[in-house]
């Protein structure tokens, strides 16, 4: 997915990991030298102290992140956003919908598949249901992401661009 090369302090966005800050380059320390570089990653909002290694040159979901600027921009367009409608009583096939929105791992991704489950719960409350399983998993999973690179990008805890987000979407939580 990409062919940029980060910088140890780099911050970067890692697949449904999120925000990482690049801690590292080379070989990690439980492994054989086999002549390949790795980035270490550690993911800024996790608590556990987790690290992540993956190739420099593989073909990881890794990418740097929205400058503040382009961050600012999708929180004033994220109301114009226009998500498409998947409708389906098969659990594994709007699981499959929803992966597919999130396979190219952009913030745009993101959004758009927030603000289309978001709709979907509005419609649903109206007719007195709820989201199902698979439709809250992937709501939680596009808010994290989401919420985590545009807190970064404009310095602000992700819990706070989450109210910013919704007031955006003209939507409450």
């Amino acid at each position: 997915m990409s062919a940029a090369v980060y910088s140890v302090g780099s911050a970067v966005v890692y697949g449904r990991t999120g925000v990482c800050r690049v801690e590292d380059i080379g070989t990690p320390p439980f492994q054989k030298d086999d002549g390949r570089s790795y980035y270490t990653l550690r993911p800024v909002f996790s608590t556990c102290g987790e690290r992540i290694y993956t190739p420099v040159d593989g073909a990881a979901p890794i990418r740097g992140l929205v400058d503040g600027g382009r961050a600012s921009g999708c929180l004033k367009l994220v109301s114009e956003l226009k998500p498409q409608t998947f409708s389906s009583r098969k659990p594994a096939e709007l699981a499959a919908h929803y992966r597919e929105l999130l396979a190219p791992c952009e913030l745009e991704s993101c959004l758009l598949l927030l603000k289309e489950i978001r709709q979907k719960e509005r419609t649903l409350t109206a007719q007195g249901k709820k989201l199902g399983q698979v439709d809250y998993q992937y709501q939680k999973i596009a808010e994290r992401l989401a919420c985590e690179e545009l807190g970064f990008a404009l310095d602000t805890e992700p819990d706070i661009i989450r109210e910013r987000l919704y007031e955006a979407m003209k939507i409450t939580k």
